[in-house]
C-alpha cells in the first residue's frame, strides 16, 4: 500500500474560532498549492454529518468511521490512517500513529486550567502530553512553543512554529448590510470580538465600557461580537432603551464580520492570554487602528502595529479609547504600520512551514 498524506478534518464540523480558523485557512491555501502542483493533493478525513463547505478544487473530503469527537479520532481515524502520514491541525488526534503531526495552538489547559470545565481540562492535559511523546509537534507562535515545551518537558527545538496569517478576510466580499442593520455609523463605533471564556477577558470591556462612555464622544459605540451572553454578562446584556452604545449582535457570518471591521474606529483584544491571536491581524488587514493587550504572544503577534494596555487595568484602555478620538491621534501611522506587520504572516508560508514540518 503506497503512503499517502492525510489530514484529520474533525474540526471541520466545529462552530469557527480562531482554531478552526487556522485550519480551514490551511487547507484552502493547501488546496490552491496543490492545482498549481505546489503541495501534494491529500485526503481529508472527517466524521459523518460534517458540512462540506469548502469548495476545494483538488482536495478531497471522505468520510469515514461511524463514531464522533474523540472516539472518531482516537478509533475510527487512527484504523483508516493507519500506515499513513496523519497532519492534524486542530489540538488533537489519535495517540497511536507512527507518522502523525500534531498542531497544539496553546498551553491554555495547563496554563489557564479555570478557562475549561474538568474534563475538557483533564482530557487535554492528558492528550497533549501523551501526543508529546508519540507525535511530532507544531504550534502557532514563539510564544507557545516556550509554554509548550515548559509544561510538556520538550526541548523548544522540538516543537515547530507555524504561524497564522491575517490576510483571509480580504478574499471576502464585506457584506454592509450590518452596518444599518445595527444602526451603526462607520468610525463611530469600537469593535471587539470576544466570547463567555475567560482567557478572551471580556468583561474588562464591559466595565471600562460602563466607566469611560461618558468620555467618549456622543453616539460612539461599543460592538462585541460573538457569544457573550453567557450567565458572567448577563448584567451587561442592553436592556429596551438602556446601553443603547453597547451592541451585542452575537455570532455574525464572515462578510459581516468584514463589514465591521472595514467601518470601525478601531479594534480592542483585551485577552490574557492567547497562542497567537488572529483578529487583531484581521483588523490590521482592513486598515483599522488596534488597541491590545500587552501579553507576550500579542506582542509577538502586533509587533510595532498596536497600542497596549494592562489587561488588568480599565483606566489604561480607557485612555486609549479617549485617544482614539483625540484631535492629535496619528490614525493614519497606525494603519500603515499595521500593514507592514501584516506582511509577516501569510497564509502560504504558513503551509510551506507545516510542509517542511511534516517531512517524515
Amino acid at each position: 500500500m503506497k503512503q499517502q498524506m492525510i489530514i484529520n478534518g474533525r474540526f471541520l464540523k466545529r462552530p469557527i474560532t480562531g482554531v478552526e480558523r487556522y485550519g480551514r485557512e490551511m487547507l484552502r491555501i493547501w488546496d490552491r498549492l496543490a492545482l498549481a502542483g505546489e503541495a501534494p493533493i491529500v485526503k481529508i478525513y472527517v466524521p459523518c454529518g460534517t458540512p462540506d463547505d469548502l469548495n476545494f478544487s483538488v482536495l478531497k473530503i471522505e468520510v469515514i468511521g461511524t463514531h464522533q469527537g474523540h472516539f472518531w479520532e482516537q478509533f475510527d481515524l487512527a484504523r483508516a490512517t493507519r500506515g499513513h502520514t496523519l497532519i492534524s491541525l486542530a489540538n488533537s488526534g489519535p495517540i497511536f500513529h507512527q507518522h502523525h503531526l500534531v498542531v497544539l495552538h496553546d498551553a491554555a489547559p495547563f496554563r489557564f486550567p479555570n478557562a475549561y470545565a474538568l474534563h475538557y481540562r483533564l482530557w487535554h492535559r492528558f492528550l497533549g502530553r501523551a501526543l508529546s511523546r508519540t507525535a511530532r509537534l507544531a504550534t502557532v507562535s514563539m510564544f507557545s512553543q516556550g509554554e509548550l515545551a515548559y509544561v510538556l518537558k520538550l526541548a523548544e527545538t522540538a516543537i515547530a512554529v507555524v504561524p497564522s496569517g491575517g490576510d483571509h478576510l480580504g478574499q471576502i466580499m464585506p457584506d454592509s448590510r450590518i452596518i444599518a442593520r445595527l444602526a451603526l455609523v462607520p468610525c463611530r463605533y469600537f469593535l471587539a470580538v470576544g466570547s463567555a471564556n475567560p482567557n478572551k477577558n471580556t468583561s474588562l470591556l464591559f466595565d471600562t465600557w460602563q466607566r469611560c462612555a461618558a468620555k467618549i464622544p456622543s453616539g460612539v459605540k461599543l460592538v462585541v461580537v460573538g457569544d457573550v451572553t453567557g450567565r458572567a454578562f448577563r448584567a451587561f446584556l442592553p436592556v429596551p432603551g438602556e446601553n443603547v452604545n453597547l451592541v451585542l449582535p452575537g455570532r455574525v457570518s464572515d462578510a459581516e464580520l468584514a463589514a465591521l471591521y472595514q467601518s470601525a474606529a478601531a479594534f480592542i483584544f483585551p485577552s490574557f492570554y492567547e497562542g497567537f491571536g488572529i483578529p487583531p491581524l484581521e483588523a490590521m488587514s482592513y486598515g483599522i487602528p488596534v488597541l491590545a493587550a500587552d501579553i507576550a504572544p500579542l506582542r509577538e503577534t502586533c509587533g510595532n502595529a498596536a497600542l497596549y494596555f494592562s489587561p488588568h487595568e480599565e483606566s489604561e484602555l480607557s485612555r486609549l479609547m479617549e485617544r482614539v478620538f483625540a484631535p492629535q491621534f496619528d490614525r493614519q501611522a497606525q494603519i500603515e504600520n499595521g500593514r507592514a506587520q501584516l506582511q509577516k504572516f501569510k497564509w502560504q508560508a504558513s503551509v510551506e512551514r507545516l510542509l517542511a514540518a511534516a517531512s517524515f
